[in-house]
């Protein structure tokens, strides 16, 4: 075994601290806490070094605990969607130890650790996709936004009530004006010529209560 040079000794100083400053990789959930949107990620993307003999050494991360989730967000507003075991997406090192933040929420916090961009550090964003996992079509829509999901909710959580669709009830509207507009009062029937025409209304599925499926508001 030859003796390194000066200059690959410094190569592969450099390397090996540069091996340990992570800034982003793919991760997937293997654990998901929804009420503090805390998750257990395991990075995909595996490690690589070269030995002292220069041979390439393959390894793969530990799961991360305790990352916080990412989703679109500010004072009184929020856009969540469910996240499960398996699900991918981007981790993100900060460049400074975030426990502080994470534990109090202040705007100006001191790092107690001088750890600089750590694997424990890390923030992840759901959704980020390979190729191979990309959105189905169904999902997609070059012209419109789309949100697609099997139930949801808009205004709060606690939304139950099924959206209606605009164009049904202006056609309901719609419909009851005309039966007004052709109704020509008879004095002495009772109403019995407003009945009639109630009654054929209804008897042609009016009114429409179509609604949405998916979607629930409040």
């Amino acid at each position: 075994m030859t003796t390194p040079t000066l200059e690959e000794l410094l190569r592969r100083a450099i390397d090996s601290r540069i091996a340990r400053v992570h800034v982003s990789m793919p991760g997937q959930v293997t654990e998901y806490d929804h009420t503090q949107q805390r998750a257990t990620v395991q990075p995909i993307t595996r490690g690589r070094y070269l030995d002292g003999d220069e041979e390439p050494v393959v390894y793969r991360f530990e799961p991360i605990p305790n990352v916080p989730v990412a989703y679109p967000s500010a004072t009184g507003y929020a856009i969540t969607y469910p996240l499960t075991v398996g699900d991918q997406g981007l981790l993100v090192f900060a460049e400074r130890s975030i426990d502080e933040w994470l534990n109090n929420g202040e705007g100006d916090t001191t790092p107690q650790d001088t750890r600089r961009h750590d694997l424990s550090d890390a923030v992840f964003y759901p959704g980020t996709r390979s190729f191979a996992k990309a959105i189905a079509a169904s999902g997609i829509d070059v012209g419109a936004l789309v949100v697609e999901g099997g139930n949801i909710k808009i205004g709060s959580s606690a939304a139950v009530h099924p959206a209606t669709f605009g164009d049904v009830n202006h056609t309901n509207w719609t419909a009851l004006a005309a039966v007004f507009n052709a109704w020509v009062p008879a004095p002495g029937d009772g109403g019995q010529a407003l009945k009639t025409l109630l009654t054929a209304l209804a008897g042609i599925g009016w009114p429409n209560d179509a609604k949405a499926a998916k979607v629930k508001v409040e």
